[in-house]
């Protein structure tokens, strides 16, 4: 913790009510003070909310540390690439009712809507027809496909092979802020 503690810059503050902190300072004061005493059992609530991205590093490495330590995190939050990063497992709730609840690769791979992406010059037009694929969006650099799935990425690939060398054909899994969005993004309140 001392390391953390001078990589925050909280030595040089020591002398000052936590009043005259910034709201940053502040808000790594109270997680340093969660920390301190090295619980097995850690719960945070959006604990990066007003920092600036280098304290949201430093932060989530000292998180990770603890973590890797032994300690327990459950960890709250609406910042979905966070969860991601830090987590093991998920539980989105809509409503006070989960709606999402597992590791957070399994919750990927069993979402569906995988995309192909593409890219490439090509037109490759031959891709809209190809039975499950949704959509598919082009741009100047590439062609995004959202495929049913990862059998549709097979088809696909041969007909990219057809065309010889392209810069990137990866199947990627939706991310937790997609599944987030379709699972409570209807709610209004």
């Amino acid at each position: 913790i001392d390391y953390w503690l001078t990589r925050f810059d909280i030595v040089q503050n020591k002398d000052k009510k936590i009043e005259a902190l910034s709201k940053g300072n502040q808000q790594k004061i109270q997680l340093l003070a969660s920390m301190i005493h090295e619980p097995d059992l850690l719960i945070l609530d959006e604990p990066f909310s007003g920092l600036d991205p280098v304290n949201v590093e430093l932060l989530k490495s000292a998180v990770q540390d603890m973590n890797d330590n032994g300690t327990t995190i459950i960890y709250s939050s609406h910042r979905m690439e966070h969860v991601e990063e830090l987590c093991d497992d998920v539980c989105i709730m809509n409503q006070g009712q989960i709606v999402v609840v597992g590791p957070i690769d399994e919750v990927k791979k069993n979402h569906g809507n995988k995309r192909v992406i593409i890219e490439t010059d090509a037109e490759m037009s031959e891709i809209d027809s190809i039975p499950g694929v949704k959509e598919v969006t082009r741009t100047k650099r590439d062609i995004k496909v959202e495929i049913d799935n990862e059998a549709v990425a097979t088809e696909i690939f041969d007909i990219v092979t057809s065309y010889g060398f392209v810069k990137r054909f990866e199947v990627v899994e939706p991310s937790l802020n997609e599944i987030f969005i379709e699972k409570v993004g209807d709610y209004n309140g």
